[in-house]
């Protein structure tokens, strides 16, 4: 079944607030976690950012470090 309204308003709030996150610490981590939602690959993300791959899954590991530490609002 699709998710109510009100599931849907407040997934959409926590992904907003995490991001912001993200923004605070720095910019580029926000775009690398965007394409990342959008579903590109790693692969495709070095390619799109012009870093190495190595570097973007480093990047990632830090956005999900962060987000771990992070309480539900």
């Amino acid at each position: 079944p699709d998710p109510t309204p009100a599931f849907a308003a407040e997934v959409a709030d926590e992904c907003d607030r995490l991001l912001a996150k993200l923004d605070a610490r720095d910019p580029q981590l926000r775009q690398l976690a965007g394409w990342k939602l959008e579903g590109y690959s790693n692969a495709e993300i070095a390619a799109k950012w012009g870093k190495s791959l190595a570097t973007v899954e480093r990047k990632l590991a830090l956005i999900r470090s962060l987000w771990a530490t992070e309480a539900p609002a």
